[in-house]
């Protein structure tokens, strides 16, 4: 197995068990942005930075497929990325901002194997 695989696979083990964490010590009932995105577990995803973002994608795709629909990871993305493509016309509406997400993320990782070659699926 090589490094870059090993560190692939930490990643993800590590996003799962805090994307859990998350999800297990936040308050769902709340309506306040801040008690979902202060939330200690949330933090340390953001701290994982730009290797957290496919696996944020991917549960993005997996939570639109869900009868509970996309959580709030909208922060965490423009945090790590530096991005915000959600058009103002779709602020507020989860699916529609997971949707932007998921496409902006489909087409920069087509940009980033075309410039560097690399494979971030």
């Amino acid at each position: 197995m090589t490094a870059e695989i090993e560190v692939r696979e930490e990643t993800a083990a590590e996003f799962r068990r805090l994307a859990d964490a998350w999800r297990e010590t936040r308050n769902p009932l709340s309506s306040r942005v801040n008690d979902l995105i202060e939330n200690d577990a949330y933090q340390q995803i953001v701290a994982l930075g730009w290797p957290a973002v496919p696996f944020i994608l991917r549960e993005l795709e997996q939570e639109l497929k869900s009868a509970e629909g996309p959580d709030f990871w909208f922060p965490a993305l423009k945090i790590i990325t530096g991005e915000d493509p959600v058009p103002a016309s779709s602020r507020g509406q989860l699916e529609r901002m997971a949707e932007a997400w998921i496409n902006w993320g489909k087409r920069w990782t087509t940009e980033e194997k075309h410039v560097t070659g690399a494979d971030l699926s």
